[in-house]
């Protein structure tokens, strides 16, 4: 009969069986007959061991000042394989032990912060890929809603709209409000209620950790 050989083994690339020796694309995998009553001669494959490499960077926020202690996750994009780590006291932080290849990187959620986008990174072997990743000091809004008595109003929607998102709060029990929202232009205005005259909506431009 006719079987595809394959031989896999952590640490090495997966080769198939080609009457010109063997390939690691599975595209190019040939079959190999089997005769009946017949000894198959023997049949060598050489494995390519995967190499590695190593991810090495710097966290920062938007004043070039370290942020320690931010989670880095690493994942490759052609398996399941993940890496983390943190940074440490001056922001830096390095991966090793890579496989080569495409991988995608990220940092976690940090309070009070924005969280920088995540960033393809290419790991060869025997190399070092650096990144730099930058968190932004959020904007931190906070308000309340009254009424003409002074009266906190309970569980009125608050609404943030700018900077390519719209951000929606609910008061609390005093009639407070508090946003994180990104640096730049917003407006914020009030839900109509029954029985109020609805506020004029309001515009703030907000700086980085305002």
């Amino acid at each position: 009969g006719e079987y595809r050989i394959q031989v896999t083994l952590n640490g090495y690339y997966p080769e198939y069986w080609t009457a010109a020796g063997g390939t690691e694309d599975s595209s190019l995998a040939e079959n190999f007959t089997v005769a009946g009553d017949a000894t198959t001669g023997s049949i060598d494959l050489i494995l390519r061991r995967v190499g590695v490499g190593s991810i090495t960077g710097t966290v920062v926020n938007d004043l070039n000042a370290p942020i320690a202690n931010a989670n880095i996750t690493v994942s490759a994009n052609f398996n399941d394989t993940t890496h983390t780590t943190v940074s440490d006291a001056s922001g830096a932080f390095t991966i090793t032990d890579i496989e080569e290849g495409s991988w995608t990187l990220w940092a976690g959620s940090l309070a009070e912060h924005i969280t920088p986008l995540a960033q393809n990174v290419i790991v060869l072997a025997e190399q070092t890929s650096t990144v730099h990743l930058a968190y932004t000091r959020a904007a931190l809004v906070t308000g309340s809603v009254v009424d003409h008595l002074n009266q906190p109003l309970v569980g009125v929607d608050v609404t943030a709209t700018g900077v390519e998102s719209i951000e929606a709060v609910k008061t609390d029990q005093e009639g407070a409000f508090r946003f994180v929202l990104k640096p730049g232009s917003w407006s914020f205005a009030v839900n109509e209620l029954p029985g109020y005259k609805k506020p004029a909506d309001q515009a703030a431009n907000l700086g980085a950790g305002q």
